[in-house]
């Protein structure tokens, strides 16, 4: 069967599927979902006992049935803003980024949800940072003190017994609501198989028989707070992690013309990790609502390789061992300002300053039978700052069944790289946005959104480092 495609048709049918994939129709039930009174209908409530069908134990088993809504944890990138998920709890964004929103959730028990606000393009009073709907979890102030736990075991054929537990307590004191939680995993993966090498004729030239397995043990500590200050309301969120994760490679190589041999791997990875996080918002006037917000993170990774190759009488051919100390800190101050004062307008101003440094070291040494001798790795040893700014500018226009929200965000960064290499670059980027929404009746919208949008350089690329 012969296929011929139509480019002007294949063309059509690709804007079609695109302008479909931005247009959102729910049928509802109207006795468990209410449409806010919104202009715009940019935001369904999703009351608990909607939810109560699904038999839910935490907040994360709610939001995980919201219809049309997926969980994003945000990305690794450097700065606040695009880091953050598309996750609001009481109407605020956790000032946090190694605690994901999909974690925090499920630290928190269903009893004490009210309701899930699912938001939908832009709605006033509300920073999406790019999303194109967030979730804003509302929780109740009063509830008593609530514990969850879960506790599970994964099986792999490849590996040991995985076990884990997860436990928190939600609570109040005085008036400060809180949630403390713990983490404890053992690490065991494993793979195995084999691998043919064959040469530029197609010929088999070696057989490996490949078996990784790793173990180890995970913990992690969080603690989240919130309190009213005078008229400011405040919250810190904190985390800290540690880990320790061996890992070991086992390659026999059986070549077709030679003698075997087994090469054997191992990686010993420690690392800690720390996060402070504290965020403050009021109201500065009638019209204007301001919020500073605070987050440091120091995260240490320390990892000691080595590679062993030896015949198959267990002689020893080659002994390597790099040893391996990063450390990354990273402090951010941002602010952020919402003008409701004009008519059908929400005007939103932000500004954020962040530094970040990476500190590497890389000591290797090679043995081939005559003692010890190190190798210098170009780069390995070398630091990588980083200060960054940005801000945005933006505002949200209601024109009753469309809505227009439009902005400008300019960032401006400067790398510099000591030790091994000498590098200064500096950088400077605008991005536009700009996105329309339209809801011609309630459950219904179709949203258009245009932005440019900028990529990090990984500071990790800028350090060499040794995989054996």
């Amino acid at each position: 069967m012969k296929i011929v495609f139509n480019r002007p048709l294949l063309f059509a049918l690709c804007c079609v599927i695109l302008i479909g994939v931005s247009q959102t129709t729910e049928a509802q039930d109207d006795t468990l979902i209410n449409i806010a009174n919104d202009s715009s209908s940019s935001i369904v409530d999703y009351p608990a006992i909607f939810f109560a069908r699904y038999k839910p134990n935490t907040a994360l088993d709610m939001v995980q049935q919201v219809p049309g809504f997926q969980v994003d944890d945000g990305d690794a990138s450097r700065g606040f803003a695009g880091a953050a998920g598309n996750l609001l709890i009481n109407g605020n964004r956790p000032s946090a980024k190694q605690d994901r929103p999909s974690a925090i959730l499920s630290r928190i028990p269903a009893s004490q949800v009210i309701t899930i606000k699912l938001i939908r393009g832009q709605a006033k009073g509300i920073d999406l940072r790019g999303q194109t709907t967030v979730v804003d979890v509302l929780l109740s102030n009063d509830s008593t003190a609530a514990i969850s736990w879960e506790g599970y075991l994964l099986y792999s054929t490849a590996a040991p017994i995985k076990p884990g537990i997860k436990a928190s307590l939600s609570d109040h004191w005085r008036d400060i609501e809180y949630n403390l939680g713990i983490e404890i995993e053992r690490d065991a993966n494993g793979e195995f198989g084999n691998e043919y090498i064959f040469d530029e004729n197609k010929r088999l030239i070696e057989e490996r028989n490949e078996v990784q397995k790793e173990t180890g043990l995970t913990t992690g500590v969080f603690m989240n707070a919130s309190a009213y200050l005078g008229d400011a309301f405040i919250n810190v969120n904190g985390k800290f992690g540690m880990g320790n994760s061996p890992e070991d490679h086992t390659s026999s190589r059986l070549p077709i013309v030679g003698d075997p041999r087994e090469i054997f791997t191992r990686d010993d990875q420690h690392s800690k990790t720390y996060e402070l996080g504290i965020d403050a918002e009021r109201n500065l006037s009638e019209d204007i609502t301001g919020k500073l917000i605070l987050l440091f993170i120091n995260r240490l990774s320390d990892v000691t390789s080595t590679q062993t190759s030896s015949d198959f009488q267990g002689s020893q051919l080659l002994f390597r061992q790099a040893d391996t100390v990063s450390k990354l800190i990273e402090g951010i101050v941002r602010f952020e300002v919402d003008w409701s004062g004009l008519k059908n307008h929400a005007i939103q101003f932000n500004l954020e300053g962040a530094y970040n440094d990476l500190d590497g070291s890389l000591f290797q040494t090679e043995d081939t039978g005559a003692g010890a001798l190190i190798v210098d790795i170009p780069g390995g040893n070398t630091r990588v700052e980083e200060s960054r700014g940005d801000f945005l500018l933006k505002d949200t226009w209601s024109l009753r069944q469309f809505e227009l929200d439009y902005g400008l965000c300019a960032e401006v960064s400067t790398i510099t790289q000591s030790g091994d290499e000498e590098q200064k670059r500096s950088f400077f980027f605008l991005t536009p946005q700009g996105s329309l929404s339209f809801s011609p009746v309630q459950g219904q919208q179709t949203r258009f959104r245009l932005a440019r949008e900028i990529a990090q350089l990984n500071f990790n690329d800028f350090i060499s480092t040794t995989v054996f």
